[in-house]
């Protein structure tokens, strides 16, 4: 019987520092996940990722990636491929380097846009193709990008920011919340509300930037 006693109660610390060091792991990652940065780590985080949405916000939604043109102009073309210099060859390289500096939601929602094209309503007349718009972006055949040549830029001037002037609203280890003072054609231009996110690859912006 003592041996007994004395199993249990042997039995009943091991599990008792198990509980323990669980509890210890549990509260560390807890305390981890609901925990915050400093300001100073923020903006860190901010003035590296803003200035890599320029050339993204230019591609998918200002003027786009450089194409061929052909001789005669270009009326009866809806797509051509893009340049030996466009910076992405096709889609795959596009999206890939979006989801390097915008979060996964967001960037889904790019894609729809930008590679999907969208419905705009039923017209009048009832012809689809004034209700639609098309893809701006697909791959060809031979696996190279093509561009809609006629797709209206969404945004007609580009937008970068000023770094020394973000404002940090809120902050966790998992969302930063900022104001940061924008610039158009040189001159300062309206403060915008952005949101980034940590995501299982890192630190990725959540908003419009253009």
């Amino acid at each position: 019987m003592t041996a007994l006693k004395k199993w249990l109660r042997n039995f009943c610390h091991r599990a008792m520092l198990v509980i323990l060091t669980a509890l210890l792991i549990v509260s560390a990652v807890v305390f981890t996940s609901c925990g915050s940065i400093t300001d100073d780590e923020a903006k860190d985080i901010i003035r590296e990722l803003l200035p890599k949405t320029y050339e993204l916000n230019d591609i998918l939604f200002g003027p786009g990636l450089p194409y061929e043109k052909v001789p005669g102009g270009t009326d009866a073309l809806l797509y051509l491929p893009v340049t030996k210099e466009a910076p992405y060859q096709n889609e795959k390289e596009l999206k890939e380097a979006t989801l390097l500096v915008f979060s996964p939601d967001y960037a889904e929602s790019i894609f729809n846009l930008i590679f999907s094209g969208y419905s705009i309503g039923e017209s009048e007349s009832k012809s689809d193709s004034k209700g639609v718009i098309f893809a701006r972006y697909f791959d060809g055949d031979d696996g190279i990008l093509r561009v809609n040549v006629n797709f209206e830029p969404i945004v007609k001037k580009s937008r970068t920011y000023d770094l020394n002037t973000i404002e940090i609203i809120s902050k966790s280890n998992r969302r930063i919340i900022a104001k940061v003072g924008s610039i158009v054609d040189g001159k300062a231009d309206v403060t915008v509300k952005i949101t980034f996110v940590n995501t299982d690859n890192g630190w990725r912006v959540d908003s419009a930037t253009y």
